[in-house]
C-alpha cells in the first residue's frame, strides 16, 4: 500500500480531508506489521465501500476525501463507493422518513429502519463504513434524569448490533470499519464524557463484531476547522 505525501498531509486544513488521513493510516497499520491478526483489514479488487451514518458521513459527499485518499492510495484496485449518509440519523435509520412514498405523518414507526434496509440491499456492500454516535450522543446528553439517559444508550447500542447484524444478512462476507464520534470544540451539549461513552459502547460492539475501529476523537480540533461545534 502506498500513499502520496500530499494527499496524506495530516496539517490539510479542509477538516474531512483530516478525517480521511486518520482513516487511511489507521488502516494502514496493517500493512506495517503492527495489527494484530484478528484486527487485521485490507481492501480489495472490485469492492463495493459503503458509508452509512449520521451527519460526520452525510458531509462526506461534498467534498469525496475518503473516496479520493482511498482510490489514490490504491490506484490498481476497481473499488466502488456509495454514501448513505443522513444528517441527525441513528442506527435505526430514524431520519430516513422522508424516502417512504407513504403520506408524511402516516409512516408507520419503523419506516426508516425500512428504508435503511432497502438502501443496504440495493448496494450490497463488501466493505461498510459506520459512522454513528454523533446525533445520539446529543441526544443523550440533552435527556433530563439518569434513567432516561442510560435507556437512550442501551437502545443505541441494541440498534447498532442490529445494523451490523443486517448487514452481515444482506451481505455476509462484508468487512467493517468503525468510526467513533468526534469531539466537540467549543460550547455543546456533547461533552468529552458523552463522546468516551459513545466510542466505548463502540468498541465494545465490535468485539462481538469483528471489524476496525477508527478513533476520530483528535481530529479537527481547531474551531476555525469547523462549521461548529459538532460538524466538520
Amino acid at each position: 500500500m502506498t500513499t502520496d505525501n500530499k494527499l496524506m498531509n495530516p496539517t490539510s486544513t479542509n477538516p474531512i480531508a483530516t478525517l480521511a488521513s486518520m482513516l487511511l493510516l489507521t488502516l494502514a497499520c496493517n500493512f506495517c506489521g503492527r495489527a494484530e491478526a484478528k484486527e487485521r483489514f485490507e481492501f480489495r479488487d472490485g469492492d463495493r465501500i459503503v458509508l452509512i451514518g449520521d451527519g460526520l458521513i452525510e458531509q462526506e459527499q461534498y467534498s469525496g476525501w475518503i473516496e479520493v485518499m482511498l482510490t489514490s492510495s490504491m490506484p490498481d484496485l476497481n473499488m466502488t463507493f456509495r454514501n448513505l449518509g443522513w444528517n441527525a440519523d441513528t442506527p435505526a435509520g430514524d431520519s430516513r422518513f422522508g424516502l417512504s412514498l407513504l403520506q408524511a405523518g402516516n409512516e408507520p414507526a419503523d419506516e426508516g429502519w425500512k428504508q435503511l434496509q432497502k438502501q443496504i440491499e440495493l448496494t450490497r456492500p463488501t466493505v461498510v463504513i459506520l459512522g454513528y454516535a454523533m446525533a445520539a450522543a446529543l441526544e443523550s446528553a440533552g435527556q433530563q434524569s439518569d434513567f432516561d439517559r442510560t435507556t437512550s444508550m442501551i437502545k443505541f447500542a441494541e440498534d447498532y448490533q442490529r445494523l451490523i447484524e443486517t448487514i452481515r444478512r444482506i451481505s455476509p462476507d462484508c468487512r467493517f470499519v468503525y468510526l467513533s464520534p468526534i469531539s466537540a470544540v467549543g460550547p455543546s451539549l456533547l461533552d468529552e464524557q458523552w463522546v468516551r461513552s459513545y466510542s466505548g459502547l463502540i468498541k465494545q460492539v465490535t468485539e462481538k463484531h469483528p471489524g476496525r475501529f477508527v478513533d476520530l476523537t483528535q481530529v479537527a480540533l481547531d474551531a476555525a476547522a469547523r462549521k461548529d461545534p459538532i460538524h466538520l
